[in-house]
């Protein structure tokens, strides 16, 4: 199964610039001003391009458990 993702072209430089500085080849600083960002706007979109990070701390683990099932308490 293959899929198609279309991108303009300011989306396509926005994410080479992205992994440049991901990669250490770029500065944020220099990344922000080839992008016409500020510094703290080239961070937040570094945060949102990343992966989702798995939790390893058992007590994390439970208190999300422990949340939701206090959700589907009070939602029910």
């Amino acid at each position: 199964m293959s899929l198609l993702i279309t991108m303009s072209q300011k989306e396509l430089h926005r994410l080479e610039v992205i992994q440049k500085i991901r990669d250490n080849r770029l500065g944020v600083v220099q990344g922000a001003e080839l992008l016409d960002l500020s510094r703290s706007q080239v961070h937040r979109l570094l945060q949102a391009y990343e992966p989702p990070r798995l939790c390893r701390r058992p007590q994390l683990v439970r208190s999300r458990v422990y949340d939701k099932q206090n959700d589907e308490q009070i939602f029910s």
